[in-house]
């Protein structure tokens, strides 16, 4: 049974491209997760004058509750896919990782190109006993072991 290293996730806030815009502007996000900070694009344009900067939603336009449903599926899938590293590698993820988890997340790829080269202590552990295992037969095997009871 594997244990969880960390069930923690951060926290996503939303913000304008250029509030003071005449024009549509993009909707940029942040996950903020302990140290890191990892910014990105929504896709998502909206007048400012449609934005609520305190609630950080759309609250007028034709639109707009297609556009809050988006922006909390953003939300919900960032958080889904940290808790599933979280579940997987049993660690907290790098800054590098942190990137992918929300790229994966926003476009809906699937969790597996998370960077898989660094092994969870469990998995270095379990391949150091295999290891001295392996180790222990092979002496045993070509008589330089003795086993005495005292």
């Amino acid at each position: 049974m594997k244990k969880r290293y960390s069930n923690e996730t951060g926290n996503i806030t939303f913000r304008l491209k250029t509030s003071n815009s005449l024009k549509s502007t993009i909707i940029l996000g942040t996950y903020l997760f302990k140290d890191y900070q990892i910014n990105f694009s929504t896709g998502l344009k909206v007048l400012p004058h449609h934005w609520d900067n305190t609630l950080k939603i759309i609250t007028s336009g034709a639109d707009k509750k297609e556009m809050n449903q988006k922006l909390d599926k953003f939300k919900t899938a960032i958080i889904n896919y940290h808790t599933l590293f979280n579940q997987e590698y049993n660690r907290i993820p790098t800054k590098e990782e942190l990137k992918t988890i929300v790229t994966n997340a926003k476009n809906g790829k699937e969790l597996s190109t998370v960077n898989n080269n660094k092994k969870s202590f469990d998995d270095v552990f379990q391949e150091l006993i295999t290891h001295i295992r392996l180790k222990t037969q092979l002496a045993l095997s070509s008589g330089l072991y003795v086993f005495k009871l005292t």
